[in-house]
């Protein structure tokens, strides 16, 4: 149902910033209180959470979204709270973004400059993309992912 409602209700900043609106952090609250009201009207709102729980995840995800610095930031906040809903139809749907919105959150490299294969329980580089190749990384150099 919420995925149907499109990128102004699931991401109203995203439309006012693609609009020419600023993104103060009153309309960052006014996002907010469009997202509440979308919500009221959600079937499954409660079906694996509490009325509390998504009041105090909602009350944190005002405080967090305004206070984000980016576009990339609130999108974030915003799916990351969407999931806790656990319904497949209620995600910020980014086929729903504006061309604006979707180039910047979108199109950019959406993998490693490397490719790897998992060698008794290590990472091991197989290929490194060229313009990415760095003397310290080469086939079968060892990944090591900080996480």
């Amino acid at each position: 149902m919420l995925a149907a409602l499109g990128a102004t209700t699931l991401h109203p900043v995203i439309a006012r910033a693609t609009d020419g609106g600023p993104a103060t952090a009153t309309n960052r609250r006014g996002d907010i209180a469009i997202l509440r009201q979308a919500l009221a009207l959600h079937p499954g709102l409660y079906r694996y959470n509490s009325p509390r729980q998504i009041a105090d995840r909602l009350d944190r995800l005002e405080i967090d979204f305004v206070a984000a610095q980016s576009l990339e930031a609130q999108y974030l906040l915003l799916a990351h709270f969407l999931a806790t809903i656990r319904c497949g139809h209620s995600y910020a749907n980014f086929f729903n973004q504006k061309e604006a919105v979707a180039s910047a959150l979108f199109d950019r490299p959406r993998r490693l400059p490397f490719q790897f294969r998992w060698v008794s329980a290590h990472p091991l580089c197989c290929a490194v993309e060229h313009r990415w190749r760095v003397d310290n990384v080469c086939d079968g150099f060892e990944c090591s992912f900080a996480m």
